[in-house]
């Protein structure tokens, strides 16, 4: 009788969750990302009244605070306003608890997260009819100047984080998809008046920013789905563009390239 071979499926960080947390807990992929992109921020001309950045997947908000960071030493005095989309919970929860660091180290920086799709998170608006008006808007104007007090209000913003980033899977294709489409806009209480132009507020449709440097960091297997993830990058990235005088995309693959 023949034996069968069984081959060992290679570990492939993109297959589920557990699999990319290891990967980019374990590695130094993150790091990296964000020092590639920090290296764009050294060629961006920011526009008054601020600079302006997108960030199509925050993920766990590891590259995102690492190129806050970056745009702090070299632009101290610019106001940052920054848009992050991400439909988990999980990750948009550690993502907020980057934030009180970055909002004490520089207190003109607005920070939007929101669970919209990517062709709706830039404009904060959603596309389908069924939800334009119920998106879930929440404000919040952070008290104090200490990265200590803005930790305890961010932590207490659990319950519309629970309320407004609920999901359900897709019909086509079985991935989660937002409930409720929501915006969660954080800045400094006190820096309110000087940012007051800059702080956004719903107005009933889409708000064309013009941004000036777009994230777009995802990982995609190195064969089969390459292709269908570069077109699922590139296709929205091409929306973008009339917007975003400097895209960033950071495609990481399993190929060891």
């Amino acid at each position: 009788m023949a034996e069968t071979e069984i081959k060992a499926e290679p570990f492939r960080f993109f297959d589920n969750r557990e699999k990319y947390l290891l990967f980019v807990m374990t590695t130094s992929e993150k790091a990296e990302v964000a020092a590639r992109i920090g290296r764009e921020i050294g060629l961006i001309v920011p526009r008054p009244p601020a600079l302006r950045l997108f960030d199509a997947g925050t993920g766990n908000g590891m590259v995102l605070s690492a190129v806050l960071r970056e745009m702090h030493r070299r632009l101290p005095t610019v106001p940052f306003f920054v848009v992050g989309k991400e439909v988990s919970m999980e990750d948009t929860r550690l993502t907020l608890a980057t934030l009180p660091d970055r909002l004490a180290e520089h207190p003109q920086s607005i920070v939007v997260l929101t669970n919209m799709f990517y062709a709706e998170a830039p404009t904060l608006f959603p596309r389908s009819p069924e939800f334009h008006d119920k998106v879930k808007w929440v404000d919040v104007p952070l008290k104090g100047n200490t990265s200590h007090e803005f930790f305890q209000q961010i932590h207490e913003l659990d319950d519309h984080l629970t309320q407004g980033w609920q999901t359900a899977s897709s019909k086509k294709t079985g991935n989660p998809v937002y409930v409720t489409p929501s915006v969660m806009v954080l800045y400094r209480e006190d820096h309110a008046f000087a940012l007051n132009d800059l702080i956004p507020r719903p107005t009933g449709g889409p708000q064309p920013f013009e941004y000036d440097l777009v994230l777009a960091a995802q990982p995609y297997p190195s064969k089969g789905d390459a292709l269908r993830a570069e077109l699922a990058l590139t296709r929205p990235q091409t929306r973008w563009q009339r917007f975003a005088s400097r895209p960033a995309v950071i495609k990481p693959s399993d190929s060891g390239r």
